[in-house]
Parts: structure tokens; C-alpha cells; sequence
């Protein structure tokens, strides 16, 4: 009885964890979809090529969120089913998000450096190129600054308006867009590198639990612990 009891626990667990997990799939999708929908990130991103690469950590989020989903569902249907089929599917998927969070990670230690210096490379070429109107660049350039300057209330790349000497632009506006362009898309990155890092390290901690428990109820099933 005391057997079947502790195997009635761990599988009600083992339900409720996973359901959880769907849930928190549902929010990390919804959050990797709001990265790539908001207009701020949206306009200055897809008007500038060498940043294309900031979509991927977003990409990834929507990929993993789909995922959780699909797993959660595995281990509630492995948990009602005691199917160590599902189970070891859920214990699986599981093992495999964990090592695509470590490497998103590691990725994002490795990139933090360099992501400073594209973004101020970017909007330094942006600004120099800004008057130039009869090149690709000039217009991209002009696309650019005339979507980040007065959505995030900025001016020019590093000084502000001296960036742009004597020749101005039409969409940076002294006295209210004081601050540099850059330091206001770092503020906003740096915000969102935040989020996602907390998100992350959530979903380890109890993607290790969901292993662990799964792991348990084969362990109980295959023994034939259930009364």
C-alpha cells in the first residue's frame, strides 16, 4: 500500500510538472514571438542587415517554446497512460532543449562583446552614409536612423546631433532627443538580454526536475510498483 501510494504521488507529479512545462512553453513562445513583432526591435533590425542576427536567440525561443508544448503533452499523456514509451520520449526532448539552452548560453557569453561594437559600428556607418541619398547604403542608412531616432527619442550614434556636424537630421529633434542613439539601444538590448537569461535559467532548473521525476515514474512502472 505504502508502495503504491508513493507511486500515486510521483505520478501525480509527474503530471502536474508537466502541465506546468506546457504552460511555460505557451510563455516562452509568446515571448520569442513578441521579440519578432515588436515594432521598436522590428523597424531599426530589418532595416539594417548586420543585425539580422539578433532575430536568431528570438527564432530560437519560438522553436524551443514549440517544443515544451509538445513535450508537456508527451509527459501528462506518458503520466495518465504510464506509457514508459512517452516517458522516455519526455526524458529525451527534455535532455535535448537542455543542451540547445546551454549552447544558446554559451552563445550569448561569447557574443556579448561583439554585439556592443556591431551596434556601434552599424549606427556609426548609418550616420556617415545618412546624407548620402544616391547610394543603397545612403538610403538604408536614412531608413535606419529615421525609425530609431524617434522611436527611442535618440540622436545620431555616440555625441548626438555634432555626429551629423552642421548638416542635422530631419528626424533627430534637440532638445528632446538628448541622449545618443547607442546608449539607448543598449539600455533596450541589454532589457531584453535580461529577460531571456532569466527565462533560460528557469526552464533548466525545471527541465533537471522534470528528468528526475520522469525518470522516477519508469523507474516505478518498469518494477511494477503500482497496487
Amino acid at each position: 500500500m505504502g508502495l503504491g501510494n508513493c507511486y500515486n504521488c510521483i505520478r501525480y507529479m509527474v503530471f502536474i510538472f508537466n502541465f506546468a512545462f506546457w504552460l511555460l512553453g505557451c510563455a516562452v513562445l509568446a515571448v520569442g514571438i513578441w521579440v519578432c513583432v515588436d515594432p521598436k526591435f522590428n523597424q531599426y533590425v530589418t532595416n539594417a542587415a548586420t543585425f539580422q542576427s539578433l532575430f536568431h536567440g528570438a527564432y530560437i525561443l519560438i522553436a524551443v517554446g514549440l517544443m515544451m508544448m509538445l513535450l508537456g503533452f508527451l509527459g501528462c499523456f506518458g503520466a495518465v497512460r504510464e506509457s514508459q514509451v512517452l516517458l522516455g520520449a519526455f526524458f529525451g526532448g527534455l535532455c535535448f532543449i537542455f543542451l540547445a539552452l546551454v549552447a544558446v548560453g554559451i552563445w550569448g557569453l561569447v557574443t556579448k562583446g561583439s554585439l556592443r561594437e556591431l551596434v556601434g559600428d552599424t549606427l556609426e556607418n548609418a550616420v556617415e552614409n545618412y546624407h548620402n541619398n544616391n547610394t543603397v547604403a545612403g538610403k538604408a542608412a536614412r531608413i535606419l536612423m529615421d525609425n530609431v531616432q524617434p522611436n527611442f527619442l535618440c540622436c545620431g550614434a555616440y555625441k548626438g546631433l555634432k555626429d551629423y556636424k552642421s548638416l542635422g537630421s530631419p528626424s533627430c529633434k534637440p532638445p528632446t532627443y538628448k541622449k545618443p542613439c547607442y546608449i539607448e539601444l543598449m539600455w533596450y538590448l541589454n532589457e531584453n538580454i535580461v529577460i531571456m537569461a532569466a527565462v533560460g535559467i528557469t526552464i533548466g532548473i525545471l527541465m533537471l526536475l522534470g528528468m528526475a521525476f520522469s525518470m522516477m515514474l519508469c523507474c516505478a512502472i518498469r518494477e511494477g510498483t503500482a497496487v
